[in-house]
């Protein structure tokens, strides 16, 4: 779509058609969301909320997207994914379990479960502590981020092929994991301290996902909402012979009682 804002009007159509989809989907979404480019397609994210569901969001202080993709072939992901909120700080974890299939989603079922119980600890300490549950599994790769927006800071942990990434106005900067496999053979459980900031977004991924990702062939996604992001890289850079899992996480901007955002 070379004109996404075009498109969501009534009536518009380069196909000869009535022109009134998109801006439906717009209209009836509790949450809507487009990417478009010429010549490399179109995403669109859209959420419903029934009006009288118990579900429905309150006012959260994270936006959060990610997808959890079996290999082709696969019924079940061997990867993994949670995230827990510690009052205004934010803990995310990646897992990827040795293999694929159903050992394989154990053993990320099995950190996960961990993972919630001890949320608490630090970085490092939650994968040691994950490291001792998973001996007798087939083992994962597991990556632990600890966002802390007051200190300005997320500290994170790796053992494996988990991906992280933290993004801002500034720059971006990789996050370092250590060679291993959680729960058979970890050398070393290091923590990093990266600098956080009120614009960052933090990415995390396995390796179904190419690390030769980069977002200047997509101006203007990482201010998408993050369901988006994941989407978007995904489809372009899923490696399509591994399970994969994505995560993307930004602080979300409160509206106060005015309406203005804070």
């Amino acid at each position: 779509m070379a004109n996404p804002g075009a498109c969501l009007r009534d009536g518009f159509s380069t196909g000869g058609s009535a022109g009134t989809g998109i801006g439906a989907i717009s209209r009836l979404s509790t949450l809507f969301d487009i990417f478009s480019l010429p010549e490399q397609g179109s995403a669109i994210m859209s959420r419903f909320w029934p009006k009288t569901s118990r579900l429905t969001p309150q006012v959260q202080l994270w936006e959060i997207g990610a997808l959890c993709v079996p290999m082709p072939g696969e019924t079940i992901s061997g990867d993994g994914y949670a995230w827990k909120e510690l009052g205004d700080s934010l803990c995310v974890l990646v897992t990827d379990g040795l293999g694929h299939g159903p050992f394989a989603a154990q053993a990320s079922s099995d950190a996960i479960n961990a993972f919630h119980t001890r949320a608490g600890l630090s970085p490092a300490e939650n994968i040691k502590a994950i490291h001792d549950v998973l001996r007798g599994t087939r083992g994962a790769a597991v990556g632990l981020a600890h966002i802390d927006p007051a200190g300005q800071g997320v500290r994170f942990a790796g053992v494996g092929n988990i991906a992280g990434l933290v993004i801002g106005a500034s720059g971006s900067r990789n996050m370092v994991s250590h060679n291993g496999i959680v729960g058979s053979e970890v050398r070393k459980v290091q923590e990093f301290e990266y600098p956080w900031y009120e614009d960052a977004t933090l990415l995390m991924h396995s390796d179904g996902i190419s690390s030769r990702w980069s977002f200047d062939p997509y101006p203007g996604l990482i201010k998408r909402h993050p369901s988006l992001v994941a989407a978007v890289l995904y489809r372009d850079y899923g490696r399509g012979t591994d399970d994969s899992t994505i995560v993307v996480v930004r602080r979300a901007k409160i509206k106060s009682a005015s309406g203005q955002g804070s």
